[in-house]
């Protein structure tokens, strides 16, 4: 999965754009980033970053990323 298939998922779902952001770290968001061959998946919260998760690939960063986002949507 890339990123991109990842941003689609989302906005179908029609989930609310500002609990999550793909390109940088926003502010009381779930966020997913690449940093350099890693990607990373976390909560930001108050400028800190709580529960994150590093990743080596895209496909599996997307899939835990959308899990913990449609968790925070319900």
């Amino acid at each position: 999965m890339r990123v991109a298939d990842a941003q689609e998922l989302a906005a179908a779902a029609q989930i609310d754009p500002t609990l999550y952001s793909f390109e940088s770290k926003k502010h009381e968001a779930l966020c997913l980033l690449a940093n350099g061959q890693s990607w990373h998946v976390f909560l930001s919260e108050r400028g800190q970053r709580y529960d994150e998760q590093v990743f080596s690939n895209a496909d599996d960063a997307c899939v835990s990323f959308l899990k913990r986002l449609f968790q925070l949507s319900r």
